[in-house]
């Protein structure tokens, strides 16, 4: 099958090991060369036709957008006669606007459990839940010698994160944490547990690749189906979310009893690599739009048109909100040049389709 893989590529590398014949377009701070893309757009929002006409004669099957945290930069995207199916990923950041968007599509697939219906709406596209997962090409067990007793890769800056940057400090004063940025593949080969802590809840991908490196996990006890995929004591161990105390001792515990901790360990990386790979979630994929009845599917979301330009009115006018705030903040220069021309354009979309249907809020 052919497929367009806009924005986050997250199937690349999985679709073309299953045979599939994949575009990737996207803006190019988001490409990894691991999963590199055929198309880097100039400008968004910009029109989708635009990005047809590029790839032409080459024309896909499907179109599938991987949620990259962004307001919607493809214009004209929800009139394509091509079937599309989104990933929505940052549903516990982007709740206020998602659920207006998903009319737009042929087929959601949401990586948080808990936000399933968010996006069930009446007439709307078929819903699923696909977690996040591993990269068989990234993530792996390395067999390295353990330098670190416990290590935690991530943003820790309190202006963005500040619960996290208070538990890991709070942390880092109990016990002897690792702390570090960036590529976490080597670091958490060299420890001997790692600690995850979540933006909201979310079932995120350190959970897999953590796993997938063969490292014991300590992570919050969330919802979002983590429970459905991975047993307490068996795959991770599993912390209250905010308890230091809990951590200390879960830390003291497992740094002493080197069996049950190798044994969780190789368990949770076996369980990981036969069921929570992006091939395993790509196959889930194709499986789901091998299903449908690509002519329905469009004709279905063409016959709500009018329901998704009302729809994506106030998201239209909440992107020209965040982008003159982000404007307002940026140095001057070519970045704050570009974010006022980004909040004009979602601007004056918002305003045409305000025209058309009135005003209402996202």
């Amino acid at each position: 099958m052919r497929l367009l893989l806009l924005d986050q590529p997250y199937f690349r590398a999985a679709l073309t090991a299953l045979g599939h014949e994949v575009r990737c377009v996207a803006r190019s701070v988001f490409h990894d060369p691991r999963q590199p893309l055929d198309l880097i757009l100039p400008r968004v929002p910009i029109a989708f036709q635009w990005v047809l006409d590029s790839l032409a004669p080459w024309r896909p099957d499907w179109i599938f957008l991987g949620d990259d945290s962004t307001f919607p930069h493809y214009l004209g995207l929800e009139m394509t006669r091509i079937p599309l199916a989104w990933y929505a990923v940052d549903t516990h950041i982007h709740h206020q606007w998602h659920p207006l968007y998903a009319s737009a599509w042929d087929l959601i697939f949401v990586c948080q459990q808990d936000s399933l219906s968010l996006y069930q709406v009446p007439g709307g596209p078929p819903v699923h839940w696909l977690p996040v997962f591993s990269y068989l090409f990234r993530d792996r067990w390395l067999d390295l010698e353990p330098e670190h007793a416990i290590s935690f890769v991530g943003n820790l800056d309190p202006g963005l994160k500040p619960e996290r940057a208070r538990f890991i400090g709070a942390l880092g004063q109990r016990i002897p944490l690792h702390l570090a940025q960036g590529d976490y593949v080597e670091v958490f080969n060299r420890s001997h547990m790692v600690i995850n802590q979540t933006a909201a809840g979310d079932l995120n991908f350190r959970v897999f690749e953590a796993l997938a490196c063969g490292t014991l996990l300590l992570t919050e006890r969330i919802g979002n189906g983590q429970n459905d995929l991975l047993r307490d004591g068996e795959h991770l161990v599993l912390y209250e979310a905010g308890n230091v105390a809990q951590v200390v001792d879960l830390y003291h515990r497992f740094l002493t009893d080197e069996p049950a901790r190798r044994r969780i360990a190789r368990q949770g990386l076996a369980e990981v690599r036969a069921h929570h790979t992006d091939r395993a979630r790509a196959e889930a994929v194709m499986a789901r739009i091998s299903a449908l009845d690509p002519q329905a599917v469009v004709q279905s979301r063409l016959a709500r048109l009018a329901a998704v330009e009302r729809n994506l009115a106030p998201i239209m006018a909440r992107a020209a909100t965040i982008h003159r705030h982000f404007a307002a903040a940026a140095p001057p220069g070519r970045r704050q040049d570009d974010l006022t021309r980004m909040a004009r354009q979602y601007q004056t979309l918002a305003e045409t389709l305000q025209a058309r249907f009135g005003r209402s809020e996202a």
